[in-house]
């Protein structure tokens, strides 16, 4: 037998977002300069277990890639 209403995890899903893009909306867009200077103060944290240099390293090109 089909139902005809979503789940509750559908209805949960879909209003969390709902919510996001609402929350992403008002927060609106930092520049690529405000960007970097917020990245190059932020505070740094031991890694999580499994994250290695390597990733990190990774991570970071990508980030610097995308504002190219």
């Amino acid at each position: 037998m089909k139902h005809s209403n979503p789940s509750p995890s559908t209805k949960t899903t879909e209003m969390q977002k709902a919510s996001y893009e609402k929350l992403l909306d008002s927060l609106g867009n930092a520049s690529l300069e405000t960007t970097r200077v917020f990245l190059a103060d932020r505070e740094t944290a031991v890694p999580e277990e499994g994250i290695t240099e390597d990733i990190i390293a990774r991570l970071e090109k990508r980030i610097a890639d995308s504002g190219s």
